[in-house]
C-alpha cells in the first residue's frame, strides 16, 4: 500500500478588478466552510494609515497561518509582484497557496463598485494597474456574474482534485472537497 501525503491547508487568495465580485465570494464560501478571512479593504478603512494598515494586514496574517487550516486572504493582489510576494509568504508558513481570479465585464465591475462608493477615476486607475495572471500561474478562474452556487462548484471540484503534497494533477479518485477544506 502507497503511504499517502498529507495535502497542506490552502491559502486561498482572491484576484480581480474592483467589483468583480472577490469579496462577495470570499465572505460566503468562508461563511459556508467556517473558514477565517482576512479582508485588507476592511482593515484599510480602518486604520488611520497605509502604513498602520500594512502592519495590521501582515500581524493578522502571521497569526491565522500559525493555524494550518485553510484561509482566504481578500488582499491586495493587483499586481504580479504582489501576487508572488505573498505566494512566497504563505510558501514558507507550509500553505498551498490557491489563487482564485473572479472576472466580471469591466461595466459591471465599474458600476458594482461606484454603488459602493469608489469613484470613477480611482475604478479605471485599478483597473490600469491590475496585471493579469499568465496561464502559468495556475490560476482558478470563476465568473463575477455566475451564482454563488457555480462559483462554489468549480472551487470544489478543483479542490476535491487535488493530490496530497501540492500536486495539481487529479488524483484519480477524488476525495471529499469538504474535508479538505475543512482541514
Amino acid at each position: 500500500m502507497k503511504p499517502t501525503t498529507p495535502s497542506l491547508p490552502h491559502a486561498i487568495i482572491m484576484i480581480g478588478i474592483p467589483g468583480a465580485g472577490k469579496t462577495y465570494f470570499a465572505e460566503n464560501f468562508a461563511k459556508n466552510f467556517l473558514l477565517p478571512t482576512i479582508n485588507q479593504g476592511f482593515i484599510r478603512e480602518s486604520a488611520h494609515s497605509k502604513k498602520a494598515s500594512d502592519a495590521l494586514m501582515q500581524s493578522i496574517l502571521n497569526e491565522m497561518l500559525k493555524t494550518k487550516r485553510t484561509i482566504i486572504i481578500d488582499g491586495d493582489t493587483a499586481t504580479r509582484r504582489q501576487r508572488s510576494a505573498l505566494a512566497t509568504i504563505v510558501k514558507k508558513a507550509g500553505y498551498m497557496p490557491l489563487f482564485i481570479w473572479v472576472q466580471t465585464a469591466t461595466p459591471d465591475a465599474e458600476r458594482r463598485s461606484v454603488k459602493n462608493g469608489m469613484s470613477r477615476d480611482d475604478f479605471h486607475d485599478a483597473v490600469a494597474g491590475f496585471e493579469a495572471p499568465s496561464a502559468k500561474d495556475g490560476v482558478l478562474v470563476i465568473s463575477g456574474k455566475h451564482t454563488l452556487a457555480s462559483q462554489l462548484r468549480v472551487v470544489l471540484k478543483y479542490l476535491s482534485e487535488q493530490k496530497g503534497g501540492g500536486d495539481d494533477q487529479p488524483s484519480g479518485r477524488p476525495r471529499s472537497a469538504r474535508s479538505i477544506i475543512m482541514r
